[in-house]
């Protein structure tokens, strides 16, 4: 299916509406979108860059990546294999013009350290991560699978979005109470639609440029600035509503020039 441009003004003017409605995802919007690239190399003149890591892309690397980083053994000489959630990346302060990380943070135990290094070897980059919206989605995972009123991605251990105000990285540990926190049976269907129609809103985005501001990490910790039990739902609400706003322009700024 053809990448969707189309946007909406937030979360709950589109709940509002009582026109769209889908009883289940049909729609899938897990791959690398070459549109997007195609975009991103157009804003960034990639082909001008002489350095550009790949965090995480071993088996779906970046078409203008001159160096990749994964857990796997080394199968060419651009792939070195680091342990991102331990391992200090072999790599100079600043060495690479530009990061490109696509659906690899969510995934592994300590994100702080791997988002630190990719801060410290990278002047600017591009980081991509399932959307909250679809982290709060049930069937996200494929047609075929049902687990039973599960949210989201079943293998991801975090929550994560961007905040446009403060240029930050919100990072939520995905507890499971996310399965508990109800939700409207006609809001679902709603939601259903968006993301069968708005593959936009299937992902987080995150650019960064070190000259510009520096990136700010925001991890939650239960009882360190967050209670799991009073403050959850509120943050995943914010989370999905940020991380809207922050896709929207995205597209206003980069993808619809």
């Amino acid at each position: 299916m053809d990448f969707n441009l189309n946007t909406i003004q937030n979360l709950k003017t589109f709940l509002n509406y009582n026109l769209y409605y889908d009883d289940k995802i049909t729609n899938f919007y897990w791959k690398p979108n070459k549109y997007l690239i195609e975009k991103l190399e157009k804003h960034y003149r990639l082909t001008e860059k002489k350095q550009i890591l790949d965090v995480g892309g071993a088996f779906a690397s970046f078409p203008y990546s001159t160096h990749i980083i994964d857990i796997i053994d080394d199968i060419s000489h651009n792939i070195f294999k680091v342990d991102i959630d331990f391992d200090t990346f072999p790599f100079k302060n600043d060495e690479f013009d530009f990061l490109y990380c696509r659906h690899t943070i969510e995934d592994i135990q300590n994100p702080i350290h791997c988002l630190n290094e990719i801060f410290r070897t990278c002047k600017e980059g591009y980081i991509e991560t399932p959307s909250p919206l679809a982290e709060f989605t049930e069937n996200i995972d494929g047609k075929d699978i049902n687990y039973n009123g599960y949210k989201g991605y079943i293998h991801h251990r975090y929550i994560i979005w961007s905040s446009i105000k403060n240029n930050q990285l919100h990072i939520l540990p995905k507890y499971p109470i996310i399965d508990k926190i109800l939700i409207n049976p006609i809001n679902k269907k709603k939601i259903n639609y968006l993301l069968n129609n708005f593959p936009i809103y299937w992902n987080n985005y995150y650019l960064w440029n070190k000259s510009d501001r520096k990136p700010d990490i925001v991890l939650y910790r239960h009882g360190v600035n967050m209670n799991i039990v009073n403050d959850y739902a509120s943050l995943i609400n914010i989370a999905i509503n940020e991380s809207i706003e922050y896709s929207n322009n995205l597209v206003n700024n980069i993808l619809n020039k």
